[in-house]
C-alpha cells in the first residue's frame, strides 16, 4: 500500500498514520486526541484509505492557504488582464 504523506501548517511533508476504521469506531477519543497531536490520521476500511481524520489547526491552515491562493491568482489575473487593456 503506498504510504500517505501530506504538508502540514509548517510545510512539513508528513506521513500520515492509518487506522482501521473499526479501530476508530472503538477507540475515538484516543483518535481524536492523536489526529489532534500528529495533526491528521488516515482511517482505513479492508486496508484501503477511505478517509482522513485532521486536526482543526490543519483544516484551518488548508482552507486559509486555499484561500491565499486563489485570492493571490485572482489579483495577479487582474492585473494581466489590466496590463493588456491599454493600447
Amino acid at each position: 500500500m503506498k504510504k500517505l504523506t501530506f504538508r502540514n501548517s509548517h510545510g512539513e511533508l508528513v506521513d500520515i498514520p492509518e487506522v482501521a476504521a473499526t479501530k476508530v469506531k472503538n477507540k475515538f477519543g484516543s483518535i481524536l486526541e492523536h489526529a489532534s497531536h500528529r495533526g491528521a490520521v488516515a482511517i482505513t476500511h479492508y486496508d484501503m484509505p477511505k478517509a482522513v481524520f485532521l486536526s482543526y489547526k490543519e483544516f484551518d491552515s488548508l482552507v486559509n492557504n486555499q484561500a491565499n491562493t486563489l485570492d493571490r491568482l485572482s489579483a495577479e489575473f487582474d492585473d494581466l488582464l489590466n496590463s493588456m487593456q491599454t493600447p
